[in-house]
């Protein structure tokens, strides 16, 4: 395989794909992929190109007269959100089988690298594949607005070339015409209504630092952390997050309703061994995944094994992440829940509602046990020692439970 990647291939760019050899591996060929990197910015190019690496992958296997092809998630998720990735693979999978010319193809198998994306795409196979009448029920409620194009691409209206009729560009033009033209008050000549651009303006520097002066000072203090907010989100952008990932503190996952659900476990935080502040970056980045997808998500937070010692994030970090959620997510929190909170914890929540005005902390419940959350999390994605403390703190010698997951 090396050998015929350095004979044949030169580059590959995003949206491109190219196929090999696959050398000592038990397949035929492979075909090799660059994932995009997710830009806020350009969400429709982003996504695009991820499309377009599927595209062109059904392109590659009916080129080579092949019937099976394994997808692992090209979406990594250091580069593009896991729940928008799947979206797009689903979509472009579904868009493709439709199409007459691939029928050739008999299986298509995506693999998944951990439990999140499984759980994902568990939850979504249905709304793109539904096989009975309850998963269609399913689909037709949960399915997005914005399904692309024939091919799965997503489309803009608003930057599409619009073609107007002749009649309506002349009324365009006769409208334009009166508005920059009109007779003075004696039948004189005609005089532009346009303002000058040789008129005098006032100084911009003189103009911005009276529009400050005219603010309060709370004014002024929301401004100053809403620009420290945008640099927070663009440096979350930028920096790799190893350390952080191998912490397994967060991860993203589905309620029953299949809107997105930001899990945190406290006990994986050690303030002793972890930088704060990229930990405190590395939520913001796993908060604009789910920010992005336009729908409302939910916050599950395991308190659970947490002591109150040096290791264990301390007021100020709770304070600093809740002051960021409650700015800049508090239309799309749908649930804030504290699941096995301490009483040291709910101190902590009982000062921050007396001196602060977070409307975020009016969405937050406590929860006791598990049995509670069974509509927002899977059972299978937490660790054991969420069910050791479970069954420690309410005295559970001898145990047994059923899922109630619906998609597990």
């Amino acid at each position: 395989m090396e050998m015929d990647l350095e004979s044949q291939i030169n580059d590959c760019k995003y949206g491109d794909a190219l196929i090999t050899c696959s050398g000592k591996l038990p397949c035929k060929y492979v075909i090799h992929c660059v994932c995009p990197t997710f830009n806020h910015k350009y969400i429709s190019a982003s996504e695009n190109a991820l499309n377009s690496c599927y595209r062109t992958a059904f392109n590659l296997l009916n080129e080579n007269s092949l019937s099976t092809i394994a997808f692992s998630c090209i979406h990594s998720d250091s580069k593009f959100p896991v729940f928008n990735g799947a979206n797009i693979a689903l979509r472009t999978i579904r868009r493709f089988l439709e199409k007459p010319y691939s029928k050739s193809v008999e299986r298509v198998i995506i693999c998944v690298g951990n439990i999140t994306e499984l759980d994902i795409y568990q939850k979504m196979m249905p709304v793109y594949f539904p096989r009975t009448t309850e998963e269609e029920m399913y689909s037709q409620q949960n399915i997005p607005n914005n399904c692309g194009d024939e091919n799965g691409e997503s489309t803009d209206f608003d930057r599409k070339i619009k073609d107007l009729p002749d009649f309506m560009i002349k009324s365009m033009e006769e409208e334009e015409r009166l508005e920059n033209e009109q007779y003075t008050l004696y039948g004189g000549d005609l005089k532009s209504s346009k303002q000058s651009f040789c008129e005098k303006k006032e100084d911009p520097d003189r103009r911005r630092i009276n529009s400050l002066l005219a603010k309060t000072d709370k004014e002024l203090e929301r401004d100053i952390k809403k620009d420290l907010y945008k640099v927070y989100i663009e440096r979350s952008k930028q920096l790799d997050f190893i350390d952080e990932v191998q912490m397994n503190f967060i991860n993203q996952s589905q309620d029953t309703s299949g809107n997105p659900v930001v899990v945190i476990f406290g006990e994986n935080i050690h303030t002793k061994n972890a930088d704060m502040t990229k930990v405190f970056l590395y939520c913001i980045k796993i908060l604009q995944q789910c920010s992005v997808t336009g729908k409302q998500f939910s916050i599950v937070y395991f308190h659970s094994n947490v002591s109150g010692g040096q290791q264990s994030p301390d007021f100020k970090w709770f304070r600093k992440v809740l002051e960021f959620i409650d700015s800049q997510y508090l239309h799309q929190i749908k649930e804030l829940i504290c699941v096995h909170p301490s009483f040291a914890f709910k101190a902590m929540i009982s000062l921050l509602k007396t001196f602060t005005k977070l409307n975020v902390l009016n969405h937050l419940k406590y929860h006791e046990n598990l049995s509670s959350i069974n509509s927002y999390i899977s059972r299978s994605s937490l660790p054991k020692s969420i069910f050791s403390h479970e069954f420690k703190s309410n005295n559970i010698n001898d145990f047994s439970f059923e899922t109630n997951d619906e998609y597990l």
